[in-house]
């Protein structure tokens, strides 16, 4: 197999983990805790688009190929940063005293991931065939 192939893989999984943990966490007065998981946002959109990328990766090598997952990975990356951007105008706006709004492990999981799947999807278009 393919260095490219086993980097995109990996990267693959690390998003599927991503989705399992919490994006977000909010805690309140008199230990309320409620956590937000990356399949209850975006992060299903952007799992999807890496498994596109991922396809994309698996198939028949070409080098226009790298070039799509590269870019379909670069659309993924955006939605976990969209939801990074809005945290902090979400923690400006809280008006009660004693919530704490953290990140969790999920979010920047999903961006490594975003970017590891962009280097495979270069690592693709740099690959040279031998036959």
């Amino acid at each position: 197999m393919e260095n490219y192939k086993m980097i995109g893989l990996i990267a693959f999984l690390l998003s599927i983990v991503s989705l399992i943990l919490p994006w977000a966490e909010f805690y309140g007065p008199l230990g309320l805790h409620y956590s937000l998981y990356g399949f209850l946002t975006d992060g299903v959109l952007s799992l999807v688009l890496l498994l596109i990328s991922f396809i994309v990766i698996f198939t028949k090598w070409d080098k226009r190929k790298g070039y799509l997952a590269s870019i379909f990975a670069f659309l993924a990356i955006i939605f976990p940063a969209n939801i990074a951007s809005r945290m902090g105008e979400f923690i400006t706006n809280i008006k009660e005293e004693g919530i704490m709004v953290t990140y969790g492990a999920g979010l920047p999981l999903m961006v490594l991931a975003c970017i590891i799947m962009i280097l495979a999807g270069i690592m693709m278009s740099y690959y040279q065939k031998i036959s």
